[in-house]
């Protein structure tokens, strides 16, 4: 009989990196870009469309800090919301981001 790992707790279960909040913790854009950097040839792939990508994760990460918040109206029409009890954002990048949408 093999023996199986021990299974790990909760909380390490729990703790990934989308729910790192450390100073030198990577955002959902810059590990975006990383993914889509081609270093053969030095280029970012889908560089005319990229800032709707970077956007896009920009938001995304916000949402998983829960410093955003999504609502559907009656029509159909998505909304986000900054979140205004929760502290802002230290990151330049998202806090740009999260001032973007608090207007």
């Amino acid at each position: 009989m093999t023996e199986q790992p021990d299974e790990p707790s909760i909380e390490a279960r729990t703790e990934t990196p989308w729910t790192a909040t450390g100073p030198d913790s990577p955002t959902l854009p810059e590990d975006l870009l990383l993914l889509l950097f081609q270093p053969e040839s030095g280029v970012v792939a889908g560089e005319t469309t990229l800032f709707y990508v970077l956007a896009g994760a920009a938001l995304a990460d916000l949402a998983l800090h829960e410093s955003v918040a999504v609502t559907t109206t009656r029509a159909g029409a998505i909304t986000v919301e900054a979140v205004r009890e929760k502290p802002p954002p230290s990151d330049e990048i998202l806090l740009s981001a999260w001032e973007y949408v608090s207007d």
